[in-house]
């Protein structure tokens, strides 16, 4: 069930980019914890913008990722983190050692463009992207400086003191509560087995670092924020989406490993490109649990342990400790909230950049 408030409805700007062609976000089958906030997000979204579903792939990170590239220390670095990845074709996003620059570097240098092939936008759009220095040096390594992404830092603004009046007024943008969803998935892809457990923790040692899901009798969550927008990603003048369009299926130079069959769809290395991100202010979730499981999670929590519940983690390793985490006896539930006037960025908004194939999340 979803209680949306009509006050404070975020604002969404949604970038329908030329360069990308649009894809279908379809609605997870299962009624898994990660697929009901998922779809819940996607069925937000779409109350503001109808079109959005059928637009873009809604990813959940599994990490907890703020949006701080109006930081100057920060800048470059936080938000390529997120945007200079090939995401897996999944309702959930995870980081990736594949990098969207590297993967389109090798599509431009494997193409096998005649030197009488005199369209300026493909002269200019291959130049663009081999006046890195990288790639004059026979690499198609991208760093982040030479390849960068850009983001809305007014847009990000406007969500942090949207959120702050939303505070004042003591109201929240939204708040969705979900009964007695399922903890794991059932792993039926190799996509699907990457994913972690919606509810887990992690217990630290000198040496390794466990991960244990936990298999609850009982549970229950809801989510809620103080603002909520939608930030469009763009990349920067070294990517062409019309070298994309054009020379989709080659041709390639003899002999390349790059072709069109390893460039598109769920496994190729050019299937998704990062083209927004769903930032959140202040959000938090709280999952309330059988008073065996209960408390069993807090000696854990007690001990040591991080708990990682959807997009948030707390404790000793937490990538953010300006999350705080508020534990009720009486209830057996528990409450994760974001402290910092960071946002932190929820959803990951990814499209297909190849229109003749239609994107379907692994079941």
């Amino acid at each position: 069930m979803i209680k949306t408030s009509s006050v404070g409805t975020a604002a969404l700007f949604l970038l329908l980019v030329s360069h990308v062609t649009v894809a279908q976000a379809p609605k997870p089958a299962d009624s898994s914890a990660w697929g009901m906030l998922q779809s819940s997000l996607v069925d937000y979204l779409s109350q503001q913008n109808a079109a959005f579903a059928t637009r873009y792939l809604v990813q959940i990170p599994e990490v907890a990722i703020s949006a701080n590239w109006d930081k100057p220390s920060d800048k470059a670095a936080s938000l390529s983190y997120v945007a200079d990845m090939v995401p897996d074709w999944d309702i959930t996003w995870r980081p990736s050692n594949r990098r969207f620059s590297e993967e389109y570097g090798r599509f431009v240098t494997s193409l096998d463009v005649s030197t009488t092939d005199t369209d300026p936008r493909t002269v200019q759009a291959i130049q663009k992207y081999m006046d890195s220095s990288s790639a004059r040096a026979g690499s198609a390594e991208a760093s982040r400086p030479s390849y960068p992404f850009y983001a809305s830092l007014s847009t990000l603004k406007r969500v942090r003191d949207s959120g702050e009046a939303q505070i004042a007024s003591g109201k929240l943008a939204f708040s969705w509560d979900f009964k007695s969803p399922s903890i794991s998935d059932t792993r039926s892809s190799d996509v699907r087995k990457k994913r972690r457990s919606f509810l887990s923790f992690r217990l630290s040692s000198t040496s390794t670092t466990d991960i244990s899901d936990l298999a609850f009798r009982e549970f229950s969550f809801s989510f809620a924020a103080y603002q909520l927008n939608v930030i469009p990603v763009t990349p920067g003048d070294w990517y062409s989406g019309y070298l994309i369009s054009r020379y989709k299926a080659g041709p390639f130079k003899k002999g390349s490993q790059v072709t069109a069959d390893t460039l598109w769809g769920p496994q190729g290395k050019l299937g998704l490109l990062v083209s927004g991100l769903v930032v959140a202010y202040k959000p938090q979730i709280t999952v309330r649990l059988s008073q065996s499981d209960y408390q069993r999670l807090r000696r854990q929590f007690r001990a040591g342990a991080q708990i990682l519940i959807g997009p948030f983690a707390v404790g000793s390793e937490a990538q953010q400790s300006s999350e705080e985490v508020t534990w009720n006896d009486e209830s057996s539930s528990f409450t994760i909230r974001e402290s910092s006037p960071q946002p932190q960025i929820i959803a990951v908004l990814s499209s297909a950049l190849n229109s003749s194939i239609s994107p379907q999340v692994p079941r």
